[in-house]
């Protein structure tokens, strides 16, 4: 069993190393960090931006294989997944993205089963009924659409519907409205930004649920 687990967790760990270390050298590659100081609004040249750069490890007139030394340094040494174009330390900000993501998966995993179970035992209990025929149709169909194809068609839907209504209702990117003051304020805030993700995870999930607790 330990032997399994190691295997299994260097397994993961091989993955990890691979993905990040081939992420490093795409983005090197085709993304250029200096854009995002040409769309502020004081001119700096390339040259100014590229010394600017310099400290992250981010120049782009540096080779490849000098900055990838640069970050992969740090992240052995220190654990220290280096800094963003604009300075922002890396980890703090997948710190921070880990607890949203968490939430969310949280959130989506409790009403997927919630939701699904309920409906399997009320659709067991009446089979080849109406409703029966409909909600096992309706979860087949929504079992096979991938989750960013079923993401962006609830975007889709959010964008129409705010725009129908003429106010932001269901907001559709980020975490929470800067500039939002209030403890309570704060918090329906960031419940409001959770609704949509959380029923895109929702219904999404629950199909499987369905057709299990069905049969």
């Amino acid at each position: 069993m330990l032997r399994y687990v190691l295997r299994r967790t260097a397994g993961w760990m091989a993955m990890i190393v691979a993905a990040t270390n081939a992420t490093f050298f795409l983005a090197s590659w085709f993304l250029d960090p200096r854009s995002n100081y040409h769309e502020l609004g004081r001119l700096r040249s390339d040259q100014q931006i590229s010394v600017a750069l310099r400290p992250y490890g981010l120049d782009p007139d540096q080779s490849v294989l000098y900055r990838w030394w640069f970050w992969i340094k740090d992240v052995v040494l220190h654990f220290d997944w280096g800094r963003s174009p604009t300075g922002v330390s890396v980890n703090s900000e997948v710190a921070y993205r880990v607890v949203v993501s968490g939430e969310l998966v949280l959130g989506g995993t409790i009403l997927s089963v919630l939701l699904g179970v309920a409906l399997g035992v009320h659709t067991a209990s009446r089979q080849y009924g109406v409703v029966d025929r409909v909600s096992q149709t309706v979860s087949i169909v929504l079992y096979n659409v991938p989750t960013a194809v079923g993401a962006l068609g609830l975007v889709l839907f959010a964008v129409w519907f705010n725009q129908r209504l003429g106010t932001t209702v269901l907001h559709v990117a980020g975490a929470n409205t800067p500039g939002v003051d209030g403890t309570w304020h704060r918090l329906a805030d960031r419940l409001d930004h959770l609704v949509l993700p959380t029923v895109t995870l929702t219904l999404l999930g629950y199909a499987s649920w369905h057709v299990t607790q069905r049969a």
